[in-house]
């Protein structure tokens, strides 16, 4: 039982990723009933691909070079010290995604996500020099200041997603808990770090 539980919880672990969460969080700003997802395809599916490609291949193809190398002991970055050097690479990959995009003649949202995805890596670096915080929730906490961003910025009900952003939140700091990744401060706080960075990036851009 106990090991069904661990391996429920290292799913959980991966398919909510904070390298996942800028491609989640697109998919959220283009299927939440703005005007938004009235754009072609074609421009979507090149936004995905360079979100998914700048955000989640490219630091994990550096991470596994890292592993290869034998810098790094395993994928999760268990110890501080092995975090440092991952998480500089990915906030130097996310910055140039931001980048790439910012002067394209796309929705002002999707750049300024990309944008706070980006401050909230650097934060998430910066406090990781000194502390371990839970990178994962960093990441959700900034899907759930989007979902707000939305519903302010668009007029929308978005309750339901931010409901589902909150019980998907809990699942997760569950997850790093039983797994022994954080403890419940670590967790906390890094819901709290991505959704107050996020929600400022927002709100003054």
């Amino acid at each position: 039982m106990n090991l069904l539980i661990k391996s429920f919880f290292r799913v959980i672990s991966f398919l909510f990723h904070p390298l996942l969460m800028p491609t989640i969080g697109i998919f959220i700003v283009f299927n939440s009933g703005t005007y938004l997802q009235l754009m072609p395809n074609e421009q979507k599916n090149f936004l995905y691909t360079i979100t998914f490609l700048g955000t989640f291949m490219l630091p994990i193809l550096f991470i596994s070079f890292l592993y290869f190398y034998k810098k790094i002991s395993s994928f999760e970055l268990d110890t501080i010290k092995e975090r440092n050097i991952p998480l500089l690479i990915t906030s130097a990959f996310f910055f140039l995604t931001f980048y790439l995009v910012r002067d394209l003649p796309i929705a002002y949202l999707f750049k300024i996500f990309l944008l706070s995805s980006f401050v909230s890596v650097m934060l998430t670096m910066i406090i990781t020099s000194r502390w371990k915080i839970s990178a994962h929730l960093v990441g959700i906490g900034g899907v759930s200041a989007l979902i707000i961003g939305i519903s302010f910025r668009f007029n929308l009900d978005t309750q339901i997603l931010l409901f589902i952003s909150i019980i998907i939140a809990g699942v997760v700091g569950s997850a790093r808990l039983y797994l022994k990744k954080h403890n419940i401060l670590q967790v906390g706080l890094g819901y709290i770090l991505g959704f107050v960075a996020t929600t400022i990036i927002l709100y003054y851009y």
